[in-house]
């Protein structure tokens, strides 16, 4: 989770794909479950732009 905070902070748009491939990057397999979870445990949350209406 410490790596998925500091990825985090420098790509706010970071998804949970995005996530698992830094993470796989760094040698850590995980599925998009996992990760999904743990960005949960985390609160970490991606932040996308706005739509327009």
């Amino acid at each position: 989770m410490h790596l998925m905070d500091k990825h985090i902070q420098s790509e706010p748009t970071a998804g949970v794909i995005t996530m698992k491939c830094m993470l796989a990057d760094n040698g850590l397999i995980m599925s998009y479950e996992r990760v999904r979870r743990l960005m949960r445990k985390a609160a970490i949350m991606p932040i996308y732009p706005p739509e327009d209406i």
